[in-house]
């Protein structure tokens, strides 16, 4: 098994995990006169959920362990598949960090470098110590840096057996 496959398998069985929980409860109460309970037996949901639980723990020391060992080249330097992660989560706060602060000028600031509504001449306008389009920029920047480390992390995860 390919380490995508093994992070797919992950995602369908969190998934269904999720749903597993109301359908549990909803199959383990039923009114106290109702002779023919019907419907699904939680007894048998439950039993699923151990199995499904088994599998994401598996695959999570599975995962780990591969993420651990092997590498990839970015940006001319060689990352784990861990340090790879880690690089990848910094570069997306980053790049939401950078998008807020270019909405919140163009939202404070209208279109522009400053505003122009002044309601009467003595009145203060607000004006950006940070340039939107230089901030955009480099928002832009990150989001190409993140697109091309998710292309080498894809690389990786599928071109490497995962471990067992």
């Amino acid at each position: 098994m390919f380490l995508a496959e093994a992070l797919a398998a992950r995602k369908d069985a969190l998934t269904e995990i999720d749903g597993l929980r109301d359908r549990i409860v909803a199959a383990a109460t039923h009114y106290e006169d109702d002779k023919d309970v019907g419907g699904e037996n939680a007894t048998d949901l439950l039993a699923r959920l151990e199995t499904l639980l088994a599998t994401v723990e598996d695959l999570n020391l599975r995962i780990n362990q591969t993420n651990n060992r092997f590498s990839l080249n970015f940006e001319g330097r060689t990352f784990t598949l861990v340090a790879a992660i880690a690089l990848r989560d910094r570069l997306l706060l980053e790049q939401r960090v950078r998008k807020a602060v270019v909405e919140g000028l163009s939202s404070a600031l209208g279109h522009g470098r400053h505003s122009y509504e002044r309601r009467t001449k003595d009145e203060i306008r607000r004006v950006a110590s940070l340039r939107p389009a230089e901030m955009q920029a480099a928002a832009n920047a990150v989001a190409a840096r993140i697109r091309l480390l998710d292309l080498a992390m894809q690389h990786v995860n599928w071109s490497t057996t995962l471990a067992e």
